[in-house]
């Protein structure tokens, strides 16, 4: 597991969603995403982000899906400029896409030995779902927003 310090996530025109799901369904529903985006006279422009609140088999989602377009917020979806994360810790996430949270718990443990502050909450980045293989073959990148105190900085002298 390789995780990687002071990455950063910067993402403009973003439509909003937020859904409650069973979470076996929610890579047909990225799937979904994917192939319906277009209908709103918009693409794709990066991986879709999302974070998520854990309430056992179910799971309230919100996505964060970069557009090629400036949209304006209807009831059904939101709209944000921008996304910035700053000074985001990240480690990928392979295997089942169940078993995300305990990826997730290995870089809260990293972060915490080199005493960093987490100022966010996870953001996860869809590199691969696949609703045929998402028990064995998903591939989602997980970013923590930290304050590296200045204790952990080893500077070159």
């Amino acid at each position: 597991m390789q995780i990687i310090e002071r990455q950063s996530i910067f993402l403009f025109n973003l439509i909003t969603y937020k859904i409650k799901l069973d979470k076996k369904r929610f890579p047909d529903f990225i799937q979904h995403i994917n192939r319906n985006i277009g209908a709103l006279g918009v693409e794709l422009t990066n991986r879709i982000i999302f974070r998520f609140d854990d309430h056992g088999d179910e799971a309230d989602y919100e996505l964060f899906m970069p557009v090629d377009k400036v949209l304006q917020s209807r009831k059904e979806y939101g709209f944000e400029p921008v996304l910035k994360l700053l000074q985001a810790i990240t480690v990928r996430h392979e295997g089942n896409f169940l078993d995300l949270k305990k990826t997730e718990q290995r870089l809260i443990e990293h972060i915490n030995k080199k005493n960093y502050t987490i100022i966010s909450e996870p953001y996860y980045s869809v590199v691969r779902l696949d609703p045929e293989n998402y028990s064995s073959d998903s591939i989602i990148d997980i970013y923590i927003g930290v304050k590296y105190n200045s204790n952990s900085t080893t500077l070159m002298q």
